[in-house]
């Protein structure tokens, strides 16, 4: 058997998988659990597949070769086969049991979050005097601007949850002005977010949008599906729009010296798919093993940093205390890696082995019951207010608990820390004797102590 049909044949064993364990798991649809599957069907199913094609193209070259990157397609196996036998040890159906949410929204909850957002982004343009666009810095915006790190989040998360505050709001009044103040808001957050290069918050955001439409109305498989296609056709075409509208002009190589010579197909993909660092985890696994067999395992010694993460990265290499992120990327970027903080991510079953080896993707049982006790407080939720719904991002956000450890931790305390901010400003307003407009006060009235 060739590299080119062992890669097809791994590729094809990865989708099987994830197509058992999602009608396993059919019901409740909208789970972090599926949005796992769906994420690594692209990653490890339709990416390798067209890599076979491509001549075994990979992003991110090594010494190992294809032999590399066959491998961890089949370390990634093993860890998402421990992954999803700890998933189903704390799954249970909501087959003919479900149970619709009931949406209590209050006006303090959007427009705290647009002002913030909103403010944060002025703060990033004023502080970094404009650096911060796309068209103007060669870092990352936590690098050029100054406290990005902590302006980043701030703009970031609550830009992300105007979309499904806003859906919130006209599912209590639906007018066409209110339609179209809410359209012309959620596109003023969707643009921000493309400027931001963060389209991975975007997809959230319709994700927690469409958690709330299955939950009051139960989407069918056809709807999810298409609802499904349509986000990804977004995430991944956003980004070259955002980049013609600014007309950002990147120095390419042309590949090609006759024009008028047909492109082939290998190229097309190679150039146009491939050469993106979307989905691009399979690609990772070769440095990952390369990393491991020139320097051995960290033993542990990689979620030392973890509580860094909350600090830049330039201060974790004074303290020489890197994440595992830092450590891989500046093993195979080098010093350029520190300067611009450009690099790709790490995944949970990456980390793992970095960490531990082998033995390390057995402990993949771990996150999947982490997943499945999350999703479970998502089927079981019935009463949604706005703090409640940051709570709601805060699960979707970790993504399966698949993504590295210090990412995790530091994207779930920051959403958290909005819900508690959210949650006290509804108190001022309830000691405050403020008047409510939600559906559980009918036109109004004085509001009562939430006990809840």
């Amino acid at each position: 058997m060739s590299d080119t049909e062992f890669r097809l044949v791994l590729s094809a064993v990865h989708v099987a998988f994830y197509l058992i364990c999602f009608f396993i798991t059919f019901r409740p649809i909208m789970t972090t659990f599926h949005l796992t599957l769906i994420m690594a069907s692209i990653a490890f199913g339709i990416r390798p597949a067209l890599s076979a094609i491509a001549d075994s193209y990979t992003l991110y070259p090594t010494a190992g070769g294809t032999w590399a990157y066959e491998s961890g397609m089949i370390y990634q196996f093993l860890f998402m086969f421990t992954y999803a036998v700890g998933y189903l040890i704390r799954y249970r159906s909501t087959w003919g049991n479900h149970v619709k949410i009931q949406l209590k929204p209050s006006k303090s909850g959007l427009v705290v979050s647009l002002l913030l957002g909103l403010g944060a982004v002025l703060a990033i343009h004023l502080l970094s005097h404009g650096l911060w666009l796309p068209t103007r810095r060669s870092q990352t915006l936590t690098s050029v601007v100054p406290f990005g790190k902590y302006l980043f989040p701030l703009a970031v998360i609550p830009l992300t949850m105007v979309l499904p505050l806003v859906f919130v709001r006209l599912q209590y009044k639906m007018t066409p002005l209110r339609l179209l103040v809410g359209a012309l808001v959620v596109g003023v957050c969707v643009v921000l977010l493309s400027l931001l290069y963060q389209r991975g918050f975007i997809l959230i955001g319709i994700i927690l949008f469409l958690w709330m439409l299955d939950r009051l109305h139960r989407l069918s498989v056809k709807r999810a599906v298409t609802f499904g296609v349509a986000a990804l056709v977004l995430l991944f075409t956003i980004r070259p729009v955002v980049n013609e509208v600014l007309t950002i002009s990147r120095p390419t190589v042309d590949t090609h010296q006759d024009q008028n010579v047909p492109l082939r197909v290998t190229d097309f993909v190679r150039e146009n798919i491939l050469s993106k660092p979307n989905f691009d985890n399979a690609d990772v696994w070769p440095v990952v093993i390369d990393f491991v067999k020139r320097n051995g395992e960290l033993e542990g010694s990689g979620y030392l940093a973890v509580p860094l993460r909350f600090f830049s990265p330039s201060l974790r290499n004074e303290l020489n205390v890197p994440t595992v992120v830092d450590t891989l990327n500046s093993y195979y970027w080098g010093e350029s890696y520190w300067k611009t903080n450009f690099g790709f991510n790490v995944t949970m079953s990456q980390e793992l082995y970095m960490n531990f080896g082998l033995i390390g993707l057995f402990l993949g049982w771990l996150p999947g019951l982490l997943t499945a006790v999350v999703d479970r407080y998502l089927s079981r939720l019935q009463t949604v207010r706005d703090y409640t719904l940051y709570v709601v991002f805060a699960g979707w956000v970790c993504g399966g608990f698949t993504s590295d450890t210090a990412g995790i931790v530091q994207w779930s305390v920051a959403i958290l820390l909005f819900a508690l901010l959210l949650r006290a400003v509804g108190r001022v307003r309830l000691t405050s004797g403020g008047i409510n407009d939600s559906p559980a006060s009918g036109k109004g009235g004085r509001l009562c102590a939430d006990r809840s």
